[in-house]
């Protein structure tokens, strides 16, 4: 019953958190990039060797970018059926964890809040929401590690949980090359080898085997692209490396402040870190200890490279769950107890969460419901009155379980309630705030017959962001505006430049060409005034020919 009442809600919550209204934020540029490429294997048929706004694209393996496409073709321009895959890919990683914290300890309950713990987690909200990458290696790897759990820990030297390991460790390395590996499985090896001191007796043959599947499954696509463009692999090869240690550089400590990943859990993983208190009083002792070094090998293996982006500390989430889950689990077991310090450890970690529920419909009337508001959205009386209902009784039975009558579980479940509620009914308003509300995307001139089958160009001195191509719908090449040749070579053309382009061409092209203005484009996707706002999303779109072209 327990079992089928936790599928239930894994279900439901994930629902949630990954799938619904995952369409009304604007996309990113890694969201483009991957569906521009997509977009080119369905239209030009660049299934093996894929290719970014026409140039050949090697940085990433094929996985997640002909999941991309193979939605094109089922559904195009859907932005939230792209992101739909993402968020399946979040969903799996969910159903790996639950099953890996049961594995460990044998008891569902714990299982279900350490799920509870992730799901409510920013940094897999927001990859589970965008149709990136990272989500998939980490969810394949995952995938991996709790078959290879289940292969060293049994005792019938089974063959197949190493296969299967092998499978989704090669479908890690087809989403993202060696990134999962080196940070989510080897730091995983690593703590589960000295906290459970693992005989590998017996279990050799699985081990190769699983290298074996690895290699073949990870690998096939490096070779094809090896005997078939052995110059554009080493390259790419070349500059990634390259990348790894002069793009992107931080020093070493730049990850000192890995619990913010957690969210609004983030004094709870700070909380976790107290090892000597937890070790002398959870009954779990070494499960929990291995889940923290699991944590902190995470953030070492990451620290050890010179490149380094937050948004790589996402499969440090996943071990930072378990261990959360062990302390909310001591708090189930000893929370009637009159211990003053270990109340307050609880207090401190509750109390300011449950005030974020009293908070929200504040909020709202000053951002976005009262005369004046600076987002001000069409939200009714009704529904501002339904909100501010539904928080209070939420942030009453928050308090409730907090600090009146503590119960760390039920107190879980409605933090999962509170952001189930935000991302059903507040997604809409929330969008108005992030989006920009004056976006004028290049997508309108596709809608424009006169330039069907139109060759668009930029002005090659400018950077064009991914985003732009996105839009268009089409490939965009840089175009010497300054060069006579290569100008008449590419009409009739529409030239992207900033400004407009009449008086940025020569005057020895301009006199011969016929000159249509087609429009200004604000590309932007963040609202004007914030760090996001960028000059290089506008352009000004001009369709050229020769003045005795028809």
């Amino acid at each position: 019953m327990k079992r089928a009442r936790h599928g239930i809600i894994l279900l439901l919550l994930c629902l949630c958190t990954f799938f619904v209204n995952n369409g009304y934020l604007n996309t990113d540029i890694m969201e483009s990039r991957n569906i521009v490429t997509a977009r080119e294997m369905v239209y030009d048929g660049n299934w093996l060797i894929p290719t970014m706004n026409g140039v050949t694209r090697l940085q990433k393996p094929p996985l997640p970018t002909w999941l991309a496409a193979t939605v094109e073709i089922l559904s195009p321009d859907n932005i939230a059926a792209q992101r739909c895959m993402a968020a399946t890919a979040a969903a799996f990683l969910v159903i790996m964890l639950y099953l890996i914290a049961f594995e460990l300890t044998s008891d569902r309950k714990y299982a279900m809040t350490v799920t509870l713990l992730i799901c409510t987690s920013y940094n897999i909200i927001l990859m589970g929401r965008t149709a990136t990458w990272d989500i998939y290696c980490h969810s394949f790897m995952l995938g991996a590690i709790f078959f290879l759990l289940k292969a060293l820990k049994g005792g019938n030297h089974s063959i197949w949980p190493f296969i299967i390991s092998g499978l989704f460790t090669g479908l890690s390395f087809m989403s993202k090359g060696p990134v999962s590996l080196f940070s989510l499985l080897l730091p995983f090896i690593i703590a589960y080898l000295i906290i459970y001191k693992v005989s590998l007796k017996g279990k050799w043959p699985g081990i190769l085997l699983l290298i074996g599947i690895a290699l073949i499954v990870g690998g096939w696509w490096y070779l094809y692209i090896y005997l078939e463009n052995p110059g554009d692999l080493l390259k790419t090869v070349g500059k990634e490396s390259q990348n790894w240690t002069n793009y992107n550089t931080r020093p070493w400590y730049y990850y000192y402040g890995f619990p913010l990943e957690a969210g609004i859990w983030v004094i709870l993983c700070l909380t976790t870190l107290f090892v000597g208190y937890w070790r002398k009083r959870l009954s779990n002792p070494k499960e929990y200890t291995f889940a923290l070094l699991w944590m902190v090998l995470i953030v070492i293996t990451l620290s050890l490279l010179p490149e380094k982006k937050t948004r790589y500390l996402l499969p440090m989430l996943i071990p930072a769950a378990l261990a959360m889950g062990h302390i909310v689990r001591y708090w189930t077991e000893n929370i009637s107890e009159k211990n003053g310090f270990r109340r307050w450890i609880y207090y401190i970690n509750t109390i300011p969460l449950s005030i974020i529920s009293f908070a929200i419909p504040v909020l709202v009337y000053i951002f976005l419901f009262r005369d004046g508001a600076p987002y001000k959205s069409d939200m009714t009386v009704p529904a501002f009155v339904a909100i501010t209902a539904f928080s209070f009784a939420l942030g009453l039975f928050l308090v409730i379980n907090s600090c009146i009558k503590p119960n760390p579980v039920r107190f879980i479940y409605g933090v999962s309630v509170m952001f189930s509620f935000i991302i059903l009914f507040m997604m809409p308003s929330i969008s108005g705030i992030i989006n920009n509300p004056d976006f004028n995307g290049l997508g309108k001139t596709r809608e424009m017959p006169e330039l069907t089958n139109i060759q668009f160009y930029h002005d090659s001195g400018k950077e064009l962001r991914i985003e732009q191509v996105y839009d268009a719908h089409r490939t965009i090449r840089p175009l010497d505006i300054k060069d006579s040749a290569a100008v008449f070579n590419a009409l009739p053309c529409v030239i992207l430049t900033h400004g407009m382009a009449d008086t940025l061409l020569p005057a020895n092209i301009a006199d011969k060409l016929d000159i249509k203005y087609v429009g200004h484009y604000d590309g932007n996707r963040r609202r004007k005034g914030t760090r996001f706002y960028k000059e290089t999303h506008i352009w000004d779109v001009t369709f050229l020919r020769l003045k005795h072209q028809q």
